[in-house]
């Protein structure tokens, strides 16, 4: 008869941290797809509400990470096509003494992106709500994960809807 050997719950919790190494997190929620965008479209107008939420460059790190993420994929940044608008609603910066010292997500940062996409006409295709979360700030900023993956995640939905 074998015996397996059993990590008490704090350890083996600890041991998943530990090997995952996940400096952030991006997760989406209160997805609504009214109607899919069109996969033809091949131009896109990216704003972004600077007006709150941008104390640190917030606002303007998830505008420069959406014109880079679309212009990468290939899409022409004008008029005339979708237009997606995107809002900071929420935002949040932990202390960075508990995160380095305590770690396990104590501290973390986040912030919560809210997304509308509409036509050329102004009709609401689709909102939804990417929540992205700087676990250990030993290697990554909240800035960082405004600029690259919620840009990321906006730019994935809106791909997946339109198929």
């Amino acid at each position: 008869m074998t015996h397996a050997t059993r990590l008490p719950i704090p350890a083996a919790l600890l041991t998943c941290v530990l090997a995952t190494g996940c400096s952030s997190t991006v997760g989406v929620r209160n997805m609504n797809v009214v109607q899919a965008p069109p996969a033809a479209v091949t131009k896109v107008a990216v704003s972004v509400d600077k007006a709150r939420n941008n104390d640190q460059g917030e606002a303007v790190a998830l505008e420069n990470g959406l014109t880079r993420e679309f212009r990468n994929a290939g899409y022409e940044l004008a008029a005339g096509g979708l237009s997606v608008q995107a809002e900071i609603t929420e935002l949040k910066r932990g202390s960075t003494v508990a995160n380095v010292i305590i770690g396990l997500g104590a501290g973390s940062d986040y912030a919560d992106v809210a997304c509308r996409v509409s036509d050329s006409t102004g009709k609401q295709l689709m909102s939804f709500v990417v929540h992205g979360t700087v676990v250990d700030k030993r290697y990554r900023e909240l800035n960082g994960v405004l600029s690259e993956y919620v840009p990321q995640a906006i730019l994935k939905e809106i791909k997946e809807a339109s198929r």
